[in-house]
């Protein structure tokens, strides 16, 4: 069996149909970037021209519960798309949290998805049986169509269709920005976690999601940030250093400065 891994970027169809033509592969995942629409990549694969080619198996999102409700205000229609449109919610960091407040965050989902699965168990009590364990209630329903109640979809035919068109004037690339980076340089321990620090605390923008590779004084690590909380861990070398900041009113400039150590504040 093959595992295709395809980056929702540029054109995708072509990707794809080339992907599958050379490598034929037994099942693809697709993983959006911080900046894909879960709608967007159901209406791909759910085109003719892969009608007999690609049968959808499973639709998963991860729903952090730190911070859902302050995403859905931030965010909105772009964060709804995201629940709207899945089969299984998969409510990560639940250990962290309160039963009550958990059950807020599967309140706040059940207004958007009346019909998908969610789990709520711990990650470290997690399964791969029950992620992609089936849900009757799915089983019949359009996968290019929200995981609503059948009977209620959106709302009503008018309401619907503002909903859908206001998606369709804030994509992904409108309400978010994507600042890349490559470089050389070498971070010691104490300017690595001063960076974080300061990503945590918004002096670059809101930034939501991050991850790189960078080489340090005695070896390689890899960072990952996302919303507040960040980690680092050795990794090995690569052959440059790179990075990646997904979030909005980003100060490119300044962060890519602090990325090559030309600020003050940057060691």
């Amino acid at each position: 069996m093959y595992l295709l891994f395809v980056k929702l970027k540029g054109e995708f169809t072509k990707v794809l149909q080339q992907a599958i033509s050379e490598i034929r592969p037994e099942r693809i995942l697709i993983e959006p970037t911080g900046i894909g629409k879960l709608s967007e990549v159901l209406q791909i694969v759910k085109q003719p021209c892969f009608h007999d080619v690609i049968s959808l198996d499973h639709v998963i999102t991860v729903v952090d519960v730190h911070h859902a409700h302050s995403f859905l205000v931030n965010f909105g229609e772009f964060y709804k798309d995201q629940i709207a449109y899945t089969q299984t919610i998969i409510c990560n960091k639940t250990q962290d949290v309160s039963p009550q407040e958990i059950e807020e965050v599967v309140k706040m989902i059940r207004r958007y998805n009346a019909s998908s699965k969610i789990v709520t168990t711990p990650w470290n009590q997690l399964s791969i049986q029950q992620i992609l364990a089936k849900d009757p209630l799915y089983e019949n329903q359009s996968a290019s169509e929200p995981a609503s109640n059948i009977r209620k979809r959106f709302s009503s035919g008018a309401k619907q269709l503002q909903v859908l068109n206001h998606v369709k004037r804030h994509s992904g690339a409108d309400i978010f920005q994507n600042v890349s980076w490559k470089g050389s340089r070498v971070f010691s321990v104490s300017i690595l976690k001063k960076m974080l620090d300061h990503i945590s605390t918004g002096q670059y923008g809101q930034i939501v999601r991050a991850k790189g590779l960078v080489a340090g004084e005695k070896s390689w690590f890899h960072f990952e940030y996302v919303n507040g909380r960040w980690e680092y861990k050795s990794a090995k070398p690569h052959t440059i250093g790179q990075a990646v900041f997904i979030g909005q009113n980003l100060l490119s400039e300044q962060l890519l400065k602090t990325l090559e150590g030309h600020n003050a504040d940057s060691g």
